[in-house]
């Protein structure tokens, strides 16, 4: 029997959730590229994947990689277990991906959906008895294709680790150098940018939101880079304060 686990947040080591995630007996694939994880998700969106789970640290744009792939019907934390229903019964057969889950694991009924949708028979049946309106039927079938992602996995207990060890489970774990190289792609400020990479040795957190932030305090302060570099000197604080 799997024993829970203590919680993870988006600031464990990655080596230390990675380890928590093989001793509940789970067998998490390390990924390290913005290359690799599009190639996840690519395989995915083309069925070579049935049931997908990305795990990676908020401020890393894990969302626009998802939404450059038109063929997948996406929604976010936002929704409730009511709405994950109705929009999956609104998506039947399509591949389907859940976002940003992390507080919804909490809700049972969502629990209960999740584990129904990422059932590894091809046709599964969906069901909901509470929260919905009359004329919304209680229960459907579906092939869809399941991709769940999360900024963080929360405590690992029985019924989490049952629904993940279907999975592929992918942990997205790029350096600061690696975050640094996808940002240049794009990044329009460049001062700001090789201002960073003069600094990616202190940054054990990377987060694209640190250029942003950062590109922020030269528009507003003269000293810019003196109070850049104390926001560099605290671990995720620029994550926190988004």
């Amino acid at each position: 029997m799997h024993k829970p686990r203590t919680p993870t947040t988006p600031t464990t080591p990655v080596c230390v959730r990675i380890a928590a995630m093989r001793e509940a007996g789970l067998m998490p694939e390390p990924v390290t590229t913005y290359a690799e994880f599009d190639e996840m998700i690519r395989a995915f969106d083309e069925g070579l994947i049935e049931f997908l789970v990305l795990v990676g640290s908020h401020g890393l744009g894990k969302t626009e990689r998802f939404l450059r792939f038109k063929n997948l019907a996406y929604i976010n934390n936002s929704a409730s277990a009511r709405g994950i229903y109705e929009w999956a019964m609104s998506n039947i057969d399509k591949a389907l991906v859940l976002d940003d889950l992390d507080g919804l694991l909490k809700v049972r009924e969502v629990i209960a959906l999740l584990k129904a949708l990422c059932e590894t028979r091809s046709i599964k049946t969906v069901s909901l008895t509470k929260f919905l309106p009359a004329g919304v039927p209680r229960q459907f079938q579906t092939r869809s294709r399941v991709c769940l992602g999360f900024n963080a996995l929360p405590e690992l207990e029985a019924d989490l680790v049952a629904l993940l060890d279907r999975a592929r489970l992918v942990v997205f774990a790029p350096s600061a150098q690696e975050v640094h190289r996808h940002v240049g792609e794009w990044f329009q400020n460049r001062e700001v940018f090789e201002f960073v990479g003069l600094h990616l040795g202190r940054i054990t957190v990377p987060s694209i939101r640190l250029y942003q932030r950062i590109e922020a305090f030269s528009r507003q302060y003269a000293d810019w880079r003196e109070r850049a570099t104390g926001l560099l000197n605290h671990d995720g604080a620029a994550k926190r304060a988004s």
